[in-house]
């Protein structure tokens, strides 16, 4: 109206129970099939220990890669049976933890450690710098929750790079004016496919797979879910800057010091 009086109002109502019902679907699917899947994959994983237990003496080349591959791959499935009965819970619970007031570098070292090889595997190569080097970061974590949330960014990593491009892990301690580590904030650098701006805000919701991701490429869309929560658990912040065609980099920030 000429008055500027509003006089005619629209509202929209967008029935989501459809997609609530699916998700609450998703939900119970991965609550049965963890609980399922866990008891052989746990004979299974007790075969592959017998194995090792009984050395490689007069095994072959072809043997022993087997065997450090049966084992190295039930490790990988059994990650991924914790993630799927852990996205079940958060719909109901908090993330559990278990923290302690231990270092945090030493083990950043060996999950990168443990990833460069499968990097290897796709023909990336995976490097870790320190800035600032410290001897101990030291605060209170959950180590196989940081090991998970890490691991997962690194897989993340590995699965949308292209080969002979890099990966790299940037570890940077924040000092106060007297010279006291704070905090730390952890980079996680790729060169691969990137993450289309339409996306970014979606990245971390449960479920969620970008549109533009190659669907060969299997994945449930809880992995970034899940290191969110591990990352919040520890009072930390996560955020992804991301230019699509050109890689992406993942920042985690965990505060460090005595104060729980």
């Amino acid at each position: 109206q000429s008055k500027g009086l509003i006089t005619e109002a629209v509202i929209v109502f967008q029935d989501i129970t459809a997609l609530k019902q699916l998700e609450q679907q998703k939900n119970e699917f991965f609550a049965v099939a963890s609980h399922e899947l866990r008891t052989p994959l746990t004979i299974i994983m007790g075969l592959a220990e017998i194995l090792q237990m009984q050395g490689t003496n007069g095994a072959s080349a072809k043997q022993q890669y087997a065997i450090t591959s049966l084992t190295r791959e039930c490790e990988h499935l059994a990650g991924l049976i914790h993630e799927m009965l852990d996205t079940s819970r958060l719909n109901h619970t908090p993330l559990k933890m278990q923290k302690s007031y231990q270092d945090l570098l030493a083990p950043l070292r060996q999950i990168v450690s443990k990833h460069a090889y499968t990097a290897r595997t796709h023909r990336l190569h995976l490097t870790m710098e320190e800035l600032e080097p410290a001897d101990l970061l030291m605060g209170w974590f959950d180590l196989p929750r940081i090991e998970q949330a890490v691991g997962n960014l690194l897989t993340n990593a590995v699965k949308y790079s292209s080969a002979d491009s890099e990966i790299e892990v940037v570890v940077h301690p924040y000092r106060d004016a007297r010279g006291a580590v704070q905090n730390v904030l952890i980079q996680v650098k790729d060169q691969g496919v990137g993450i289309a701006a339409a996306d970014l805000p979606h990245i971390f919701e449960r479920f969620y797979r970008a549109a533009t991701l190659d669907r060969s490429i299997s994945g449930f869309g809880i992995g970034l879910y899940l290191t969110r929560a591990v990352v919040q658990g520890h009072g930390g912040r996560i955020w992804v800057e991301s230019t699509e065609g050109q890689g992406s980099t993942f920042f985690v920030v965990f505060p460090l010091g005595e104060t729980r």
